[in-house]
């Protein structure tokens, strides 16, 4: 199994000797920048002046299966509190209205809502599109300055699956680490979710879900991106020209 190649296409060959390296192929392509490396804290200046992302060499963890970790997730329900606030993303390619889920990560729910509430997000951008797995943006602008949270990060709350439409809190190997980078899932990704006992295996917090505008994301997916670190950043970012809550 090639893992060293972070390429989906590969998979089939993994599954062929056994879904413990599929699970560390998936690892491989998707942690390193869903879990923030794509996001402000993961950009370097290389000699000519441009963005450049850190080496992934020291991607690590536990992947082994966690009794249980479903159970809470499965007591909420994945599209449970249909009543949560809501707060809509505009950009040039359409609206994309999002529901956060406080019944399931509520200290994320009110993280974002605080940043939102402070205009964080205004002129913030998507940086990075994957056809079928992630858009994903953050606190920074097209440049790739980074704009402070200026908030403690909020402790990881994994309770629901990361599918299809369903929006995460990015991170780094540290469960607690996330801090205002996120994406929207554009599949479901299952090596998202809690699959071990530490590190990436923790999984990722779903705070959030999309109620309308999905179409918007999956059309950011098609558009030109440069491969960097094997990963799909956006020649032009998606400007989000305002982000308020509803």
């Amino acid at each position: 199994c090639p893992l060293t190649v972070p390429d989906a296409s590969r998979l089939p060959v993994c599954f062929l000797v056994g879904l413990s390296c599929y699970y560390f192929t998936q690892s491989y392509r998707t942690h390193p920048l869903s879990a923030a490396k794509a996001g402000a804290d993961s950009h370097t200046k290389d000699s000519s002046g441009g963005v450049s992302l850190k080496s992934f060499s020291e991607l690590k963890g536990n992947l082994k299966a966690s009794p249980g970790s479903s159970s809470r997730s499965e007591q909420l329900g994945e599209r449970g509190d249909m009543s949560g606030p809501t707060f809509v993303i505009s950009t040039d390619l359409g609206d994309i209205t999002v529901r956060l889920r406080e019944d399931a990560a509520p200290q994320h729910a009110s993280y974002m809502r605080n940043l939102i509430e402070a205009g964080k997000y205004n002129g913030a951008v998507f940086y990075r599109a994957e056809k079928g797995f992630v858009l994903q943006g953050g606190l920074q602008d097209a440049s790739g300055a980074k704009r402070p949270a200026g908030l403690p990060n909020p402790p990881l709350e994994f309770r629901l699956p990361n599918k299809r439409g369903t929006v995460t809190m990015a991170r780094w190997e540290d469960p607690n680490s996330g801090a205002g980078e996120f994406f929207i899932n554009l599949g479901d990704s299952p090596h998202l979710d809690r699959i071990g006992d530490s590190g990436w295996g923790l999984g990722f917090t779903v705070f959030g879900e999309v109620v309308s505008g999905l179409e918007v994301a999956d059309k950011a997916s098609l558009l030109p991106t440069v491969e960097r670190g094997g990963l799909k950043m956006l020649t032009q970012p998606i400007v989000m020209n305002k982000v308020a809550m509803q």
